[in-house]
């Protein structure tokens, strides 16, 4: 089905890319995706990259990493040429990448995330840095629900989708975490925060 599905795509609309969240390019990508990125379950160790008791981007370096190294050179083998695994950020079915990390460490995660084959997926909010709430499950978000909140640009109140208020601890006094393009991150980010010192790397 996939592969009519493609075929379709590929005569009619040439310029559009089949994305699955399917967490298995070796399936995926033979199946007729473009590209597959990887999740927080299933058999690609994605999890020990950035979300464990001892993420490998962590200081502490505890964290092991050779189990996904395995898992994604198996993947990358068996499907190169025939589509792009992608490695996100986040999502929101997942805690925020910076309940893990503190800022310095995610950026070397970023570096590494930018700089693999494929296509980087970068969750909203992960560029700033946002950190995961500490919410009451809202429309059965459950420990997701804090991955869910609107753009964390002040400590002014938010309202969530079902009008619940909350106000935002979150953000730290400098965000410094941008390693995307410059020219539209600078519009992205500053514009919104005209009064905040803000610094671009």
């Amino acid at each position: 089905m996939w592969q009519d599905m493609r075929e379709f795509l590929d005569k009619t609309y040439p310029n559009a890319v089949m994305i699955s969240e399917w967490g298995e390019p070796d399936k995926s990508l033979l199946g007729g995706f473009h590209m597959d990125f990887l999740l927080h379950f299933g058999p690609s160790h994605y999890l020990d990259l950035f979300r464990c008791e001892h993420p490998y981007f962590s200081r502490e370096g505890k964290g092991d990493v050779s189990s996904f190294v395995d898992t994604y050179m198996k993947n990358y083998r068996l499907t190169k040429g025939k589509g792009m695994i992608c490695i996100p950020s986040g999502n929101h079915d997942m805690e925020r990448i910076r309940k893990y990390l503190d800022l310095k460490e995610m950026k070397m995660a970023y570096a590494f995330l930018f700089s693999m084959p494929g296509v980087p997926f970068l969750y909203y909010g992960d560029e700033i840095g946002m950190r995961h709430l500490n919410l009451t499950s809202v429309e059965g978000g459950y420990n997701r629900t804090g991955a869910r909140t609107p753009m964390q640009w002040n400590h002014e109140k938010n309202c969530l989708e079902s009008e619940r208020s909350f106000r935002l601890s979150a953000l730290p006094a400098r965000l410094s975490l941008c390693i995307v393009n410059r020219r539209n991150i600078h519009w992205y980010i500053c514009v919104p925060m005209r009064r905040k010192r803000f610094l671009l790397l």
